[in-house]
């Protein structure tokens, strides 16, 4: 929804129908307020304002903080000076949750990650700070949001123990905690503001599509300019492609998937694929 251009909040809460199989509270939001360090004296506005602006983390055993070159959390955007971007990762918890991994993502595709190492057995991870570290990301070419999200083994001890949730396709399941974060917006480009990946794709499926829109000119061009971009632009392209002719979009998008980039041919993959799920 991000790349969509969708500003949505994450929200963790519980669905909570019983006392004895979910426990109220194992999945929460913390909202990050900035303007006290007294809980006793924050009010319902100042929650819904921080929840709005997208100040916030999601907790189901893990708590999570992204700061992006020294300054910027969750709901910002930030200013990208320089040739890097320095994304420092805090990942949080009580003694009894574990953390294993630690993924950075950049518009919904994970770009880096640190293995958590395990304690010694029989002995309880450091509570309250699991891990923390520094990710360094070449700056990006255009606009991204950056999200960080911890995972561990979950908790089956009766304390917390964690609910098998509802899974139409298979029985299997595996526990786990988690903790992710708000997105920090990124203005690679240095125009001022925040623009998705819908926002680039809109702008070149429009402009290539002006000067000939035969599937085979529009894969060709689109291929060329799209090189510059990631594939979740690639991806908002192809819906792009979609909206404006329909009959012809899956052609020219087997052509750009044949001919285009890596990360190109896997955007409008996916997103043919997903979308073929939800006709069919």
């Amino acid at each position: 929804m991000l790349n969509r251009g969708r500003r949505l909040t994450p929200i963790g809460a519980s669905d909570s129908h019983d006392v004895s199989r979910y426990i109220v509270g194992q999945a929460r939001t913390y909202v990050d307020l900035r303007t006290t360090s007294d809980p006793s004296t924050v009010d319902a506005k100042q929650v819904a304002g921080g929840i709005l602006a997208g100040r916030v983390a999601v907790s189901y055993g893990l708590l999570t903080r992204l700061t992006v070159n020294s300054r910027f959390a969750p709901g910002d955007l930030a200013d990208a000076d320089g040739d890097t971007i320095a994304v420092d990762v805090r990942v949080l918890g009580p003694e009894w949750t574990t953390a294993s991994r630690v993924a950075l993502y950049a518009n919904g595709v994970e770009v880096d990650h640190a293995d958590i190492p395990h304690p010694a057995p029989d002995s309880p991870q450091p509570a309250p700070v699991k891990w923390q570290g520094r990710f360094t990301l070449p700056r990006p070419r255009h606009d991204v949001h950056l999200v960080a999200i911890a995972t561990g083994p979950g908790v089956s001890a009766p304390y917390w123990p964690g609910a098998k949730p509802y899974q139409p396709t298979s029985p299997h399941f595996e526990r786990y905690v988690l903790g992710a974060t708000g997105a920090v917006f990124l203005d690679a480009d240095g125009n001022g503001r925040f623009d998705s990946a819908f926002d680039y794709a809109t702008r070149l499926v429009t402009d290539v599509a002006k000067s000939n829109d035969d599937p085979a000119h529009l894969a060709e061009k689109l291929s060329e300019r799209l090189a510059d971009y990631d594939e979740a632009t690639a991806a908002q392209a192809a819906s792009v492609l979609r909206g404006r002719d329909a009959a012809r979009f899956e052609e020219t998008c087997r052509r750009i998937i044949d001919a285009g980039p890596a990360a190109v041919s896997r955007g409008v993959a996916t997103y043919v694929r997903q979308w073929k799920q939800t006709t069919h």
